[in-house]
């Protein structure tokens, strides 16, 4: 569940239109990094590259309000700084779940919230 007040704030500060547009970018974004780790890990690239990615996504979506994507980026990026073998796959396969549900469910969020007539 993103971070509803986080939203609410976007929405305020620049309008339903602008908010819509950046939260769809942001979904994008979160798409492109997920695909880029994905690529990274079926062609064995080295973990600075996975890392790059999970710490991009780590202050994109705390940034949107996902605070759950967040926190599985955070994880693992940590577990790439330990070079964690075990702990990159267990974070890795969390990251891909919880990245995009959170950031789907904000993008939802913000599109109710900009379709609401005031």
């Amino acid at each position: 569940m993103p971070h509803i007040e986080t939203l609410q704030q976007l929405v305020a500060n620049v309008g339903k239109e602008s908010a819509l547009k950046l939260i769809l970018m942001f979904q994008k974004d979160v798409e492109k990094h997920i695909k880029s780790m994905q690529e990274n890990i079926d062609n064995n690239e080295p973990i600075n590259d996975l890392r790059f990615h999970s710490h991009s996504l780590k202050g994109l979506c705390r940034t949107y309000g996902a605070q759950i994507a967040g926190d599985a980026a955070q994880d693992l990026q940590i577990a790439c700084d330990n070079n964690d073998k075990a702990e990159i796959i267990l974070a890795t396969k969390k990251a891909f779940i919880y990245i995009p549900a959170d950031a789907k469910a904000a993008v939802n969020f913000v599109q109710t919230l900009t379709s609401k007539s005031t």
